[in-house]
């Protein structure tokens, strides 16, 4: 009985370590970003709020989110926000950025978001991913 536990909570501790060293390396290795973040909130009345925060390793000619894909928590997909109708999605010459979008769902309705970071300077860009977490609009 013993070694089954020990077992188990060996498994769970390599399991999760390997899972934040996934995460810590999926940024790490980004040549251009060394930070991002977002969450989705809700507003009321259906309406939500995805929240973004990224940080560059040097000063981007252009920094912050290309697009931010929203989707049901089922995975079915509902709309994409681009950086041409939201210009608060990016900004230049920067080395951190931070904003905010939000957009009309149904109330009740789950969802989160697929937020798509981008980071350019004069030597080439990057366009990395994150996923936040479920909300109840």
């Amino acid at each position: 009985m013993k070694k089954t536990i020990s077992a188990i909570l060996a498994f769970l501790f390599v399991f999760m370590f390997s899972i934040n060293t996934v995460a810590f390396a999926a940024t790490m290795a980004d040549p251009y970003i060394s930070s991002m973040s977002g969450t989705i909130t809700s507003e009321g009345n259906g309406k939500i709020k995805i929240t973004f925060s990224v940080r560059a390793k040097n000063t981007m000619s252009t920094l912050g989110v290309d697009s931010i894909e929203i989707y049901k928590s089922d995975g079915s997909y509902v709309t994409t926000l681009y950086s041409s109708s939201y210009p608060n999605m990016l900004t230049t010459n920067a080395r951190s950025y931070s904003s905010n979008v939000s957009y009309n769902g149904i109330s009740g309705q789950n969802y989160y978001a697929i937020i798509t970071f981008y980071a350019s300077t004069g030597g080439g860009s990057s366009s990395p991913t994150y996923t936040t977490s479920v909300c109840t609009a």
